[in-house]
């Protein structure tokens, strides 16, 4: 995730999560968005990751529109 490496964009790892959270919301996820979701909680706050699901919730519920 260019997030959570910083590629091109500044690294934040609050938009990393939302974007692993969001992709995880499909059923045909692989092992390795769980563990770059993973990789990044580590690097979190409790108020980070639920700031990150919130954010992620909004954008499910916009596309669902």
């Amino acid at each position: 995730c260019i997030y959570r490496q910083g590629s091109h964009v500044e690294k934040d790892y609050v938009q990393a999560y939302k974007w692993y959270a969001i992709a995880s919301n499909n059923e045909a996820i692989c092992d390795c968005l769980l563990d770059g979701k993973g990789l990044v909680a580590a690097k979190m706050t409790r108020q980070e990751i639920q700031q990150a699901e919130s954010l992620a919730g909004k954008w499910l519920q916009r596309q669902d529109r």
